[in-house]
């Protein structure tokens, strides 16, 4: 059991002082991580889901355990962007953009200077490259989650190199380990042993030195 207990230690201490525990880097983890980045805080803000299949659900269940408000559409339904929308992300299968710069234009003027954020993880597109040039609305598509997706894959490498160092460590320091935990039960019994003998021999020791 002291075994199982010093290896626990190690492990917790991998977890602990490293990322390892984390996720994998998907598609929604990614796009979140994402939008958090350049629109802040989500937690109470709205984002509005453009697609209603499986990676649409995704991003539907990882937004919202961030706190986000979501609305969700198909990409068969009319795009209705409300004033406090501050994120949309686009995940449908359209072969076409269902949003350009002709649609975006007249909803940015009504915002007047609210900045929008348009995440387009679909394959094709669905947001034509030229809403990027509209003022206060910035786009982003898969090469951007790519970098994201890099920068997390470099992370893991480094907290995967401070899990081997931790695990050498734990390695290195296993025969001491070992040898604590073996030794450990008989040293309590001698101390215990000890303070019996201690007890016999002079009874009255701890009352003299109680009273000075």
């Amino acid at each position: 059991l002291m075994n199982i207990s010093a290896r626990d230690l190690y492990i917790a201490r991998v977890r602990s002082e490293t990322g390892i525990g984390e996720g994998a880097a998907s598609i929604a983890s990614v796009a979140l991580r994402l939008a958090g980045k350049i629109a802040g805080a989500l937690d109470g803000r709205k984002v509005l889901l453009v697609g209603k299949g499986e990676i649409g659900v995704l991003l539907a269940e990882a937004f919202r355990a961030a706190g986000a408000v979501i609305d969700s559409v198909s990409g068969r339904d009319p795009l209705v962007i409300a004033h406090d929308t501050s994120v949309i992300v686009t995940a449908t299968a359209s072969a076409t953009h269902l949003i350009t710069s002709h649609v975006m234009a007249p909803i940015m003027k009504m915002r007047q200077s609210r900045p929008l954020f348009i995440i387009d993880v679909a394959v094709p597109r669905n947001v034509a490259t030229d809403v990027d040039s509209i003022s206060d609305c910035y786009l982003y598509n898969l090469d951007d989650l790519e970098s994201i997706a890099a920068e997390h894959r470099s992370r893991r490498r480094l907290e995967i190199s401070q899990a081997e160092k931790i695990i050498a460590d734990a390695v290195e320091r296993w025969p001491v380990i070992e040898e604590e935990v073996r030794y450990r039960p008989v040293l309590a019994a001698a101390y215990e042993r000890l303070k019996t003998i201690e007890t016999r021999l002079f009874p009255d020791a701890d009352d003299r030195l109680r009273r000075g």
